[in-house]
């Protein structure tokens, strides 16, 4: 009978250790990764989490009074909107 050469043992315990590695890893993304994705919830700090985008418009005032008020109505349509 022949012997496996040692070369031909290291492959097959690579292959396992791939395997066993890949399935922790998935295991791991289970548990711990995916639940947490799952309950991610909004800073308090964040300043227009709340904010609605007629808020916010009508925070920017209007053209005569605000002389960003163009600059307002982007930063809505960007954060708000």
């Amino acid at each position: 009978m022949s012997e496996k050469s040692p070369i031909a043992h290291f492959v097959l315990f690579m292959i396992c250790l791939a395997a066993l590695g890949s399935i922790l890893a998935g295991a791991h993304y289970l548990a711990v990764d995916l639940p947490a994705q799952q309950n991610v919830n909004t800073p308090e700090n964040a300043g227009w989490g709340t904010t609605s985008c007629t808020q916010c418009k009508q925070d920017c005032g209007s053209s005569s009074t605000n002389t960003n008020y163009f600059n307002c109505l982007m930063t809505c349509r960007a954060v708000a909107c």
